[in-house]
């Protein structure tokens, strides 16, 4: 099926939806809450770790920016001698 062909469909589906007359309780809202939240939360780490690895990519550390030497830190954030 053609990319117009389902949109042809998805629309009529919506213009034509008779109503469902079904029961959703409250929990059902704070699910979906927190379901949005936690994507929310998820897509801002995922987009930290691309910006993150393609600064180290193309050389860019924080060490470069605070004009330190380019030593591996541990956990802490000391120093390895």
């Amino acid at each position: 099926m053609t990319k117009a062909g389902t949109l042809y469909f998805f629309l009529l589906g919506i213009f034509f939806a008779s109503p469902a007359l079904a029961y959703v309780d409250p929990g059902a809202g704070s699910l979906l809450l927190q379901l949005l939240a936690a994507a929310g939360v998820g897509f801002l780490f995922y987009i930290r770790k691309i910006r993150i690895f393609l600064a180290t990519l193309f050389g860019r550390t924080k060490h470069d920016s605070q004009g330190g030497s380019q030593g591996t830190d541990t956990i802490d954030g000391d120093r390895d001698p």
